[in-house]
């Protein structure tokens, strides 16, 4: 009859430093994510900050340039294709030649070649 003969003093304590060591560590992990997201802020309003003094730089007057009226409108064209992101409708349709030629096919060059 030894089985029946618990000390549950012990298993009370046990179990309760388990539960306070799962609550102890959940207690860290959000603390450490809340450290996390207050560093993350700060990082992200000095980019903002740093945006908003470039903005209020003045632009840079555009200054004459030497090229001709075709090299502008090829320009144009191209940022135009560029932002308006035109491309070429593919068929998405994947096509294997093979030719019966290759190396790869041959039996020559096979490696169990013992007829010498």
């Amino acid at each position: 009859m030894m089985i029946l003969a618990v000390n549950w003093t012990n298993v009370t304590i046990v179990t309760l430093f388990g539960i306070g060591m799962v609550f102890f560590i959940l207690c860290v992990l959000i603390l450490i994510l809340s450290l996390f997201s207050v560093v993350m802020t700060a990082s992200t309003n000095k980019k903002k900050v740093k945006k908003e003094v470039a903005a209020q730089v003045e632009e840079t007057p555009i200054c004459e340039s030497s090229a001709s009226e075709s090299e502008k409108a090829a320009i144009a064209m191209a940022l135009h294709l560029y932002f308006a992101e035109v491309h070429d409708t593919e068929s998405y349709c994947l096509t294997i030649r093979q030719n019966p030629n290759s190396a790869w096919n041959s039996k020559i060059y096979g490696m169990n070649n013992l007829n010498k």
